[in-house]
């Protein structure tokens, strides 16, 4: 009678054989496996009707008539397959406390729990709830203040420790890190420090550091630098003595002088040697057209022009010893380069190839 009863009981319950005998009991662990085997039901019926949409697609793309035959008498095109998906159960997750089968906890609980393990283990580290947060303007601020009201004790922690009181929102180890940080930084700057030095530096070693990077060390000290446009030398922006002016007049308003003129003559020659080389080049094209009486007739048999690559190059045959190459122009080419600027080797040496 009792192997009867039970497996009469044991009907409705969801469990696999070689599950635990504590799982077959569990109502949770029944909603689950009853979820899981409709939902992978329905996910094959899904696959079906899939298949089902492409074979009644390739149908009606063979016979569309068929379609039109059922549209026009208002019949459905496909059958009316709907799944209704089902819907997840809530599943309670069980505290630590309650190893022993105790009571369940609703996912709220839990995350308010797992919230309350972490401030635990944050509190059992020795770490505060604003442990590792960045002070602010405010917060510096009054830390300066108060290391006005409060002045430097024998015992150091103490004076911290009032500090820490005064904030609220910060511990003691906390003002101690951040005043002797506070501290070495009036120190590097040259300013008078409202306490005791760090004894990790020697005073005079340390080279003094300038830093452009804004500082929560100093809120009101964050002045904006703005650079001028204008480039000026460090000449124009310093105060020059009168016993500086005196040493330094010669030099300062002879030598600019004396390099001027020499700029100033060389360009001269360079712009009179590229005229002479221009006239000498177009005077020579005018004495070659004057040679014949029809006209100006070159060589048939001589090289073509580089550039309209029609006409023959001139019976000069030019060389420029900077780019180590002939000129290898017609006398109307070469004239529009040399009248339009567009010359390219005037400014080089150019010569008449003797071996020609």
């Amino acid at each position: 009678m009792e192997i009867a009863e039970i497996s009469a009981e044991d009907e409705d319950v969801f469990h696999f054989e070689t599950e635990h005998l504590a799982l077959r009991g569990n109502q949770c662990y029944t909603n689950l496996l009853r979820t899981l085997a409709v939902l992978q039901a329905q996910r094959i019926r899904v696959h079906q009707q899939i298949e089902e949409l492409e074979a009644t697609q390739n149908i009606y793309l063979e016979n569309p008539q068929h379609m039109l035959d059922k549209l026009r008498n208002n019949e459905p095109l496909i059958a009316d397959n709907y799944i209704t998906t089902t819907v997840l159960p809530d599943l309670p997750t069980l505290s630590p406390n309650d190893e022993e089968g105790g009571t369940n906890e609703t996912p709220t609980d839990a995350s308010s729990w797992t919230q309350e393990a972490n401030k635990n283990r944050d509190r059992s580290n020795g770490r505060s709830e604003n442990f590792n947060r960045l002070w602010t303007n405010e917060e510096q601020s009054r830390l300066e203040q108060l290391l006005i009201q409060y002045p430097p004790e024998e015992v150091e922690m103490r004076r911290f420790g009032k500090i820490a009181k005064a904030l609220g929102n910060r511990t003691a180890q906390q003002v101690y890190s951040r005043v002797q940080k506070y501290f070495q930084k009036l120190h590097d700057a040259g300013m008078p420090v409202p306490g005791r030095i760090p004894k990790h530096r020697r005073p005079g070693l340390s080279k003094p550091k300038i830093k452009l990077r804004k500082s929560t060390f100093f809120p009101a000290h964050n002045i904006s630098l703005q650079m001028p446009e204008d480039d000026f030398t460090f000449d124009d922006l310093r105060i020059p003595s009168p016993a500086s002016d005196m040493l330094l007049m010669p030099a300062s308003k002879i030598e600019p002088k004396i390099e001027s003129e020499y700029m100033d003559a060389d360009l001269n020659a360079e712009s009179k040697r590229k005229q002479e080389l221009c006239l000498k080049l177009l005077s020579a094209i005018q004495d070659e057209k004057r040679e014949m009486e029809d006209g100006y007739e070159p060589d048939l048999l001589a090289a073509k022009c580089a550039e309209c690559e029609e006409a023959s190059v001139t019976r000069t045959q030019w060389r420029c010893n900077s780019c180590y190459c002939y000129l290898n122009l017609c006398g109307d080419c070469l004239a529009s380069q040399l009248i339009e600027g567009r010359f390219e080797h005037l400014s080089h040496e150019v010569v008449v190839d003797q071996e020609s």
